[in-house]
Protein backbone atom coordinates (compact mmCIF):
# COMPACT_ATOMS: atom_id res chain seq x y z
CA UNK A 1 0.00 0.00 0.00
CA UNK A 2 2.95 2.50 0.74
CA UNK A 3 4.66 1.55 -2.17
CA UNK A 4 1.59 2.05 -4.23
CA UNK A 5 0.87 5.44 -2.82
CA UNK A 6 4.13 6.44 -3.25
CA UNK A 7 4.07 6.06 -6.92
CA UNK A 8 0.94 8.01 -7.24
CA UNK A 9 1.04 11.15 -4.72
CA UNK A 10 3.94 13.09 -5.91
CA UNK A 11 3.41 15.37 -2.47
CA UNK A 12 4.66 13.91 0.72
CA UNK A 13 3.22 10.54 1.98
CA UNK A 14 1.35 12.01 4.96
CA UNK A 15 -0.55 14.64 2.81
CA UNK A 16 -2.09 11.81 0.66
CA UNK A 17 -2.57 9.54 2.59
CA UNK A 18 -6.80 8.74 3.60
CA UNK A 19 -7.73 10.73 6.57
CA UNK A 20 -7.46 7.91 9.89
CA UNK A 21 -4.38 7.12 8.85
CA UNK A 22 -3.17 4.08 6.67
CA UNK A 23 -5.01 0.94 6.24
CA UNK A 24 -3.72 -2.48 5.42
CA UNK A 25 -3.93 -4.19 2.25
CA UNK A 26 -7.31 -5.46 1.28
CA UNK A 27 -9.09 -3.32 3.95
CA UNK A 28 -11.97 -1.30 2.14
CA UNK A 29 -11.19 2.68 2.82
CA UNK A 30 -14.73 4.30 3.09
CA UNK A 31 -14.93 8.23 2.64
CA UNK A 32 -15.43 10.01 5.80
CA UNK A 33 -18.21 12.37 4.97
CA UNK A 34 -17.53 16.04 5.79
CA UNK A 35 -20.13 17.41 8.22
CA UNK A 36 -21.55 20.59 6.28
CA UNK A 37 -21.09 23.55 8.69
CA UNK A 38 -24.77 25.06 9.93
CA UNK A 39 -25.12 28.32 8.48
CA UNK A 40 -25.55 31.02 10.69
CA UNK A 41 -27.68 34.15 10.18
CA UNK A 42 -27.09 37.69 10.59
CA UNK A 43 -25.55 39.09 13.84
CA UNK A 44 -28.08 40.22 16.38
CA UNK A 45 -27.41 43.80 15.70
CA UNK A 46 -28.10 43.36 11.98
CA UNK A 47 -31.39 41.52 12.54
CA UNK A 48 -32.32 44.58 14.89
CA UNK A 49 -31.16 46.78 12.10
CA UNK A 50 -33.48 44.72 9.51
CA UNK A 51 -36.62 44.53 11.90
CA UNK A 52 -36.72 48.66 12.26
CA UNK A 53 -36.25 48.64 8.61
CA UNK A 54 -39.24 46.95 7.65
CA UNK A 55 -41.64 48.83 10.85
CA UNK A 56 -40.66 51.84 9.19
CA UNK A 57 -41.58 50.35 5.43
CA UNK A 58 -44.88 49.16 7.26
CA UNK A 59 -45.21 52.75 8.52
CA UNK A 60 -44.54 54.90 5.42
CA UNK A 61 -46.74 52.67 3.22
CA UNK A 62 -49.79 53.21 6.20
CA UNK A 63 -49.02 57.00 6.47
CA UNK A 64 -49.17 56.94 2.43
CA UNK A 65 -52.36 55.37 2.36
CA UNK A 66 -53.97 57.81 5.26
CA UNK A 67 -53.36 60.52 3.13
CA UNK A 68 -54.59 59.01 -0.16
CA UNK A 69 -57.92 58.08 1.83
CA UNK A 70 -57.75 61.97 2.99
CA UNK A 71 -57.32 63.13 -0.26
CA UNK A 72 -60.22 61.26 -1.58
CA UNK A 73 -62.53 62.18 0.85
CA UNK A 74 -61.82 65.98 0.81
CA UNK A 75 -62.42 65.88 -3.29
CA UNK A 76 -65.85 64.06 -2.39
CA UNK A 77 -67.07 66.29 0.15
CA UNK A 78 -65.77 69.48 -1.21
CA UNK A 79 -64.80 72.49 0.20
CA UNK A 80 -65.57 73.15 3.77
CA UNK A 81 -68.11 75.32 3.32
CA UNK A 82 -68.42 78.80 6.44
CA UNK A 83 -70.96 78.47 9.27
CA UNK A 84 -73.26 82.02 10.62
CA UNK A 85 -71.75 82.87 13.34
CA UNK A 86 -73.56 84.45 16.52
CA UNK A 87 -74.13 88.13 17.86
CA UNK A 88 -71.00 88.41 19.37
CA UNK A 89 -69.27 87.38 15.84
CA UNK A 90 -71.03 89.94 14.09
CA UNK A 91 -70.29 92.57 16.55
CA UNK A 92 -66.20 90.99 15.93
CA UNK A 93 -67.37 92.11 11.70
CA UNK A 94 -68.80 95.42 13.06
CA UNK A 95 -65.98 96.24 14.12
CA UNK A 96 -63.22 95.26 11.72
CA UNK A 97 -64.84 97.59 9.82
CA UNK A 98 -64.37 100.71 12.07
CA UNK A 99 -68.87 100.36 13.37
CA UNK A 100 -69.27 100.62 16.78
CA UNK A 101 -72.06 99.26 18.53
CA UNK A 102 -72.82 100.07 21.96
CA UNK A 103 -76.64 99.31 23.82
CA UNK A 104 -77.45 95.75 23.24
CA UNK A 105 -80.31 94.09 24.85
CA UNK A 106 -81.28 90.42 23.62
CA UNK A 107 -84.35 89.11 23.41
CA UNK A 108 -86.30 92.56 22.29
CA UNK A 109 -87.68 92.41 18.83
CA UNK A 110 -89.58 96.23 18.97
CA UNK A 111 -92.93 94.66 18.96
CA UNK A 112 -95.53 92.62 20.68
CA UNK A 113 -94.61 89.31 18.47
CA UNK A 114 -93.40 87.19 21.02
CA UNK A 115 -92.23 84.83 18.72
CA UNK A 116 -89.42 86.98 17.47
CA UNK A 117 -88.33 87.40 20.68
CA UNK A 118 -85.60 84.35 21.47
CA UNK A 119 -83.99 85.61 17.66
CA UNK A 120 -84.10 89.15 18.17
CA UNK A 121 -80.98 91.58 19.55
CA UNK A 122 -81.66 95.14 19.67
CA UNK A 123 -78.52 97.99 19.30
CA UNK A 124 -76.91 101.03 18.22
CA UNK A 125 -74.51 101.31 15.44
CA UNK A 126 -72.64 103.87 13.87
CA UNK A 127 -68.99 104.85 12.40
CA UNK A 128 -67.84 106.74 9.48
CA UNK A 129 -70.42 109.75 8.04
CA UNK A 130 -72.87 107.80 10.83
CA UNK A 131 -71.52 109.24 13.95
CA UNK A 132 -74.48 109.28 15.80
CA UNK A 133 -76.23 105.79 16.80
CA UNK A 134 -78.79 104.50 14.87
CA UNK A 135 -81.15 102.16 16.13
CA UNK A 136 -81.07 98.95 14.67
CA UNK A 137 -82.20 95.00 15.42
CA UNK A 138 -80.77 92.01 14.12
CA UNK A 139 -82.92 89.00 14.33
CA UNK A 140 -80.93 85.64 13.91
CA UNK A 141 -82.88 82.57 13.29
CA UNK A 142 -82.24 79.23 13.69
CA UNK A 143 -81.95 78.11 10.18
CA UNK A 144 -82.77 78.37 6.94
CA UNK A 145 -86.20 77.34 6.67
CA UNK A 146 -86.93 79.16 10.18
CA UNK A 147 -85.60 82.07 8.63
CA UNK A 148 -88.15 81.41 5.16
CA UNK A 149 -90.85 80.59 7.71
CA UNK A 150 -90.81 84.15 9.94
CA UNK A 151 -89.38 86.54 7.58
CA UNK A 152 -92.89 87.72 7.14
CA UNK A 153 -93.09 88.49 10.60
CA UNK A 154 -90.21 90.16 10.86
CA UNK A 155 -91.57 92.89 8.44
CA UNK A 156 -94.65 93.24 10.21
CA UNK A 157 -93.13 93.82 13.34
CA UNK A 158 -90.52 96.35 12.11
CA UNK A 159 -93.76 99.05 11.35
CA UNK A 160 -94.10 99.22 15.12
CA UNK A 161 -90.60 100.29 16.07
CA UNK A 162 -89.22 101.66 12.93
CA UNK A 163 -89.15 106.29 12.55
CA UNK A 164 -87.47 106.56 9.40
CA UNK A 165 -89.19 104.47 6.53
CA UNK A 166 -87.56 106.48 3.80
CA UNK A 167 -83.77 106.26 5.67
CA UNK A 168 -84.37 102.32 6.29
CA UNK A 169 -81.49 100.27 5.54
CA UNK A 170 -82.75 96.43 5.49
CA UNK A 171 -80.05 93.45 4.94
CA UNK A 172 -81.07 90.09 4.39
CA UNK A 173 -78.06 87.13 4.81
CA UNK A 174 -80.12 83.88 5.96
CA UNK A 175 -80.21 83.23 8.75
CA UNK A 176 -80.44 87.07 9.43
CA UNK A 177 -82.11 89.67 8.83
CA UNK A 178 -80.80 93.33 10.09
CA UNK A 179 -82.49 96.50 10.20
CA UNK A 180 -81.17 100.03 10.91
CA UNK A 181 -83.43 103.18 11.74
CA UNK A 182 -82.24 106.35 9.69
CA UNK A 183 -79.28 105.34 7.51
CA UNK A 184 -78.73 107.49 4.71
CA UNK A 185 -75.03 107.27 4.67
CA UNK A 186 -73.97 105.15 1.08
CA UNK A 187 -70.49 104.19 2.77
CA UNK A 188 -72.42 102.79 5.82
CA UNK A 189 -74.39 101.14 3.93
CA UNK A 190 -72.19 99.22 2.13
CA UNK A 191 -69.86 98.13 4.99
CA UNK A 192 -73.13 97.15 7.13
CA UNK A 193 -73.95 94.73 4.34
CA UNK A 194 -70.57 93.30 4.28
CA UNK A 195 -70.01 92.71 7.98
CA UNK A 196 -73.48 90.98 7.62
CA UNK A 197 -72.59 88.66 5.12
CA UNK A 198 -69.29 87.50 6.41
CA UNK A 199 -71.30 86.97 9.66
CA UNK A 200 -73.89 84.78 7.51
CA UNK A 201 -70.77 82.76 6.17
CA UNK A 202 -71.44 84.23 2.61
Amino acid sequence: VVSALRGQCPRPLDECAPKGGLRAQGEIITAQPRTRQKAQGAPPRYRGGMKRLRHLAVGIAAAALLVGCGSALDAARGEPSASPTDFAGLVRTFADRNLAVSGVVSGDPGCDDHHLAPMAISFHISGGAESLPLVARAYRFRNDEAYQRLRESVDACATQWVTSPNALLVVDASPYVLFVDGATDEAFKVLVRAALNEAAGR
